[in-house]
């Protein structure tokens, strides 16, 4: 019989593969999108039917307008009751706020904010992308010619 020794390290990383099969198993319109303001990450939460444990996967943000990658950060995230989401997000490199000067200031806050509105069926098509790819990563149609891209974050 073998033996083999686990690292914490390794540990954290099998949980967390755990984690993301269990909750990209869990009914879409059952996982909450949530965010701090002005952060760079989204979090996906639900609670795991078999154990009624919270599971929460991080997710980085990005976006992107054109052929334009940028970072961006976000705010005011709330999930509605038809499945969208709705928040606010903000480039945070030259670049992006180039690309923000080209959209309409009707879609803007009054502080300068981009207003997104994501459909409840753009939602589930991107935790079907999470699910096909093993939850590594996802594009959000933002409108507006902006797309929203999710990486899994490390922390």
């Amino acid at each position: 019989m073998k033996r083999f020794v686990i690292t914490e390290e390794d540990r954290k990383h099998i949980m967390g593969l755990y984690e993301q099969l269990a909750l990209l198993n869990i009914d879409p319109k059952n996982i909450y999108f949530g965010s701090g303001d002005n952060t760079k990450q989204i979090k996906l939460k639900a609670v795991n039917p078999e154990t009624n444990q919270p599971l929460i996967l991080k997710y980085n943000v990005m976006g992107k307008f054109g052929f334009a990658n940028f970072g961006v950060h976000i705010r005011r995230i709330y999930r509605e009751s038809n499945g969208a989401i709705s928040a606010q997000v903000l480039p945070d490199s030259a670049l992006g706020k180039e690309a923000l000067k080209l959209i309409p200031e009707k879609f803007k806050s009054p502080d300068g904010w981009l207003n997104i509105e994501i459909p409840g069926k753009k939602i589930f098509e991107a935790i079907s992308q999470l699910i096909k790819n093993k939850g590594d990563q996802a594009n959000l149609d933002a409108g507006h010619g902006v797309v929203i891209k999710l990486t899994v974050a490390n922390t």
